[in-house]
């Protein structure tokens, strides 16, 4: 049993709830540019968690380990809040919650136990994410100021 099969686990959920968080966020938004990032990134966020759902056993206990992926329903449950008129410390911490999950997906990746399927599907989304923090910098930039 791979190290990180708890840690998959977790992302499928995480995976999970960032899809219900960005589906509402893309119906939220007024900005075309940031509806089509989170509408994106949904789609992505959903068909990762069916993918690894798939790939794995389901989980014997309903544990969950102690990495940084719990904070990130706390960042969505905050970020929803404001995303009508998202500023720019909204849309950062949207991307460093996905930067926690970017680099548990690089545990997953170098974990040679996982299957080659899985560590290949961890890399792909791993390229999603980075797309999608580098528009959600470009939404950053392109914000007026004040």
């Amino acid at each position: 049993m791979s190290d990180t099969t708890d840690l998959i686990h977790e992302i499928v959920g995480a995976s999970l709830e960032g899809t219900a968080f960005y589906e509402e966020a893309a119906r939220s938004v007024d900005d075309e540019e940031l509806c089509d990032v989170f509408s994106r990134m949904a789609k992505a966020k959903a068909e990762f968690a069916d993918t690894l759902s798939t790939q794995i056993k389901p989980r014997k206990s309903s544990a969950r380990s102690s990495g940084g992926l719990g904070n990130i329903r706390g960042t969505y449950a905050d970020t929803l809040e404001h995303l009508v008129h998202p500023n720019a410390s909204t849309l950062t911490a949207l991307e460093h919650s996905e930067r926690v999950v970017h680099d548990s997906l690089m545990r997953i990746v170098s974990d040679r136990d996982n299957t080659c399927v899985l560590r290949v599907h961890a890399r792909n989304h791993m390229k999603q994410s980075e797309e999608f923090a580098s528009r959600l910098r470009r939404c950053v930039r392109d914000m007026p100021a004040g």
